[in-house]
């Protein structure tokens, strides 16, 4: 596992007690990018996202974190990370011919781990503080 890979996974992980802007239209339906794709609960582990050809991270939207420019492009420190972690998981798996879509779903801070539980996100993003009622789950 390369060294950028292993420290976007640790980086992810520290920021999360369990990783495109709002998912574009798409014609197919199983289509990684499809809105109707990513609103339907899904839990499960990586090979399973990997199968599915999506990863789905929770971000709140916020100017240093995540947020769209006046283009719509993605932009902060989130979306970086985010899009140099599916680019080395895609590296990863090149010899599976495949593509995994790292698909940012802005979520509001009250949501990120209620979503998560939900099944309405495979990861979280954000900074968020380790408090004694998230430490006892």
């Amino acid at each position: 596992m390369s060294f950028r890979v292993l420290a976007t996974l640790l980086g992810a992980l520290l920021l999360m007690p369990a990783g495109p802007a709002p998912a574009q239209q798409a014609k197919a339906k199983g289509d990684p990018l499809s809105l109707a794709y990513n609103v339907k609960p899904w839990t499960g582990d990586l090979d399973g996202m990997i199968k599915r050809r999506q990863v789905r991270v929770l971000v709140p939207y916020n100017r240093t974190l995540y947020f769209l420019d006046k283009g719509g492009a993605q932009r902060g420190i989130i979306a970086d990370m985010m899009t140099a972690f599916e680019n080395d998981l895609n590296a990863q798996l090149k010899n599976r011919n495949i593509r995994v879509h790292v698909v940012l779903l802005p979520t509001s801070r009250e949501r990120l781990i209620p979503d998560l539980l939900a099944g309405k996100g495979d990861l979280i993003a954000a900074n968020l503080t380790v408090t004694p009622e998230r430490a006892k789950s």
